[in-house]
């Protein structure tokens, strides 16, 4: 097959640039869905084709996040419609996390855009992908409270299961199980109960965080500093 020939087979097979675009936003609400049980829509700003609408139905405030579409965003879907391997993956999975981010911890809308503005400016698949934004946590702010007995509650102390449990709950859809041998905290989706992390009854120092949890980047970093204080809190004293 000559040169020419086999170009004009494979741009004829090319997605155009508006399945594309369309392709990116259902992978993006897919994402949403598994790695954070976010029930979000994305489409196009119908007054401003220049803007990205992601919607999240559940949320009580803020539930419309506005994102500018720029060139470096155009760029993305010229490259996506290329088919160049590993970006749909790359850019889905690093765009979902900053939109996870706005709603577990709510930031201006200017803020978010920057960030996804970097987002879509990463380096091609072959190369690093954009590492997840951490929030700094002060060495002074490991104490968490809970609406318990506040002798019990801190994470720098010992904790009681009961104030681990409204620790807990403090988190959307979060939740805590305990049997004979273990602590569970889990996550209520759609489909069935996520397990996120186990803690031993049993002993000391003892617990397993799953995948599921450490997935969400943010959230991690205040619950984690939970289930460890309660691990190393005494049977006795549980």
């Amino acid at each position: 097959m000559k040169k020419k020939q086999k170009q004009k087979l494979l741009n004829q097979f090319r997605l155009s640039f508006e399945n594309t675009r369309q392709q990116l936003f259902r992978t993006l609400e897919e994402k949403a869905n598994e790695l954070y049980d976010l029930e979000i829509g994305v489409r196009l700003n119908p007054k401003n084709a220049k803007e990205m609408l992601i919607e999240n139905s559940k949320a009580t405030e803020n539930p419309v996040l506005t994102v500018p579409i720029d060139d470096s965003f155009t760029t993305i879907i010229k490259r996506l419609q290329k088919k160049e391997a590993g970006l749909l993956e790359q850019f889905s999975t690093n765009l979902t996390q900053e939109i996870a981010n706005y709603w577990y911890h709510p930031v201006k809308a200017e803020e978010t855009a920057t960030t996804v503005e970097e987002v879509a400016t990463a380096p091609k698949a072959e190369k690093e992908a954009v590492a997840p934004k951490e929030t700094p946590v002060k060495e002074d702010a490991k104490a968490v409270e809970t609406t318990t007995d506040a002798s019990a509650a801190t994470v720098e102390g010992e904790m009681t299961y009961a104030a681990f449990d409204e620790a807990i709950k403090g988190f959307p859809k979060f939740f805590t199980e305990k049997d004979d041998t273990t602590v569970s905290v889990k996550e209520k989706t759609a489909k069935e109960d996520r397990l996120l992390a186990t803690i031993s009854v049993t002993e000391v120092g003892q617990f397993e965080i799953e995948k599921a949890l450490e997935r969400k980047y943010k959230v991690k970093t205040e619950v984690i500093p939970l289930i460890e204080a309660l691990a190393q809190t005494p049977l006795a004293n549980r």
